[in-house]
């Protein structure tokens, strides 16, 4: 009963700051402004939220408890699946990476054979040039 009585104060404390406009109006509605409220402490910074979970701690409901059980179950897969696709784009960029130092180590190669075949061509057109005027 604490819990509600505590997020009845807070919801107070928004409504009269004008940043709430929504109001309770069933049991259901109660419920929801609790995970509301569970989801915004979770966004406040952790100093905040480590207050406010101590002052919450023993008074959650079992209801509630049960209610955040799947919410739980459902985040941490989402976090799952985010840390394994994490995993593959890191395992990508890396790929990446290696094909990147491989192609520019390609191209430093290819634009030193330029230099080289220019050369060669120039030797070659002097070559032609001087026998030429020999001749």
């Amino acid at each position: 009963m604490m819990l509600h009585t505590f997020i009845f104060s807070e919801f107070n404390n928004h409504l009269a700051a004008g940043s709430l406009i929504r109001r309770l109006s069933s049991a259901s509605s109660l419920s929801s402004m609790e995970e509301s409220y569970f989801l915004q402490a979770s966004l406040d910074s952790s100093d905040n939220l480590s207050e406010r979970r101590n002052a919450l701690e023993g008074n959650m409901s079992p209801y509630f408890m049960k209610s955040m059980t799947p919410v739980l179950r459902q985040k941490e897969g989402e976090l799952a699946s985010y840390m394994s696709r994490l995993a593959s784009m890191e395992a990508i960029r890396d790929s990446l990476a290696k094909d990147l130092v491989k192609m520019t180590a390609e191209l430093e190669e290819l634009r030193a054979d330029i230099i080289d075949m220019k050369e060669m061509y120039r030797e070659q057109i002097q070559v032609l040039s001087s026998s030429i005027s020999t001749t």
